[in-house]
């Protein structure tokens, strides 16, 4: 798997699903830690700092 690039696109697709306001309250309850670490993971890669953190 090549790491050094990324689709700046789809990054930012994925930024914007995820980090919806409404996404933590609604998907949240029903995912497991390790499933909330890892979504945190993905998103503080791609730069979306504060929708990791919420």
């Amino acid at each position: 798997m090549n790491t050094t690039t990324s689709d700046h696109a789809a990054a930012a697709r994925f930024v914007d699903v995820f980090a919806a306001a409404d996404f933590a309250g609604d998907v949240g309850p029903r995912m497991s830690c390790t499933e909330v670490d890892a979504l945190a993971g993905m998103l503080r890669a791609v730069g979306a700092d504060i929708a990791a953190d919420t």
